[in-house]
């Protein structure tokens, strides 16, 4: 008697069942018909050590992130980077460990509540073309003065709807 495994489409979501030996085999999913390969299936022994790697790795970071606690405690000139757990100067403006903006921000879509939020820079890239007089100089730093310097704009990857920060 064959075992069966369970899987899930990754593009539909449908769960499939099919017997192990079926593992490799491309087939058309039953909910949205995409070709895809079934997964290979684990013995229960490779699921076992499968499983202590998992356990040990999650042991290891309770104990990286109770070390790094332990050090922020003692220390309040300190902080721990919001997106990858390094610990961050409390003065710095970038983190040392992944380059997020310290502080990192922390916006909300004010139309639909996401927090999906993108940061778009956008710069007046234009240029004025001059002859090399005085006239050209003088009109050229006219220029530069009354171009649009660059704008942040936070973009909510939900709805669309975008927000000037620096204006």
């Amino acid at each position: 008697m064959s075992k069966f495994a369970k899987w899930e489409c990754p593009h539909c979501r449908q769960h499939i069942e099919y017997p192990t030996e079926g593992a490799g085999t491309e087939i058309g999913c039953p909910g949205c018909g995409v070709s895809i390969t079934l997964p290979p299936t684990l013995s229960d022994a490779e699921f076992e050590a499968e499983l202590k790697k998992i356990k040990d790795e999650h042991e290891q970071r309770l104990a990286d992130l109770a070390k790094k606690e332990e050090i922020l405690n003692s220390n309040p000139n300190l902080n721990l980077c919001k997106t990858c757990s390094g610990i961050v100067a409390a003065s710095a403006e970038f983190c040392v460990h992944c380059g997020q903006k310290w502080p990192a921000l922390h916006i909300t879509c004010g139309h639909c509540g996401s927090v999906d939020i993108e940061l778009v820079t956008v710069e007046d890239t234009s240029s004025l073309f001059v002859t090399p007089s005085i006239a050209g100089a003088i009109a050229s730093a006219l220029f530069e003065a009354v171009r649009a310097k660059p704008k942040l704009y936070a973009v909510c990857q939900t709805c669309g709807r975008s927000l000037e920060i620096n204006g």
